[in-house]
């Protein structure tokens, strides 16, 4: 079974494709790992699909990270 940080890791290279995105930091942030800002868009929107969560606006500007996206996905889903 996958876990949920490796789930994530693995939208965010999938949004990605082809380019390559340095993941191998999970606390750096998003854009400084080859994500642009659409990039970031749809990943919110794969990870809203797949965990049937809802971002809030608000909460945009704290999910800059794969740390913070499991963290607030584990605080939502109850994963």
């Amino acid at each position: 079974m996958v876990n949920l940080r490796d789930a994530v890791v693995e939208m965010v290279r999938d949004v990605c494709r082809p380019d390559p995105v340095d993941l191998s930091d999970h606390a750096r942030p998003l854009l400084d790992s080859g994500l642009d800002s659409l990039d970031f868009a749809s990943v919110l929107m794969a990870i809203e699909d797949r965990f049937n969560i809802v971002v809030a606006e608000e909460d945009l500007e704290q999910l800059g990270t794969i740390d913070k996206i499991v963290h607030y996905v584990e605080e939502r889903s109850g994963a």
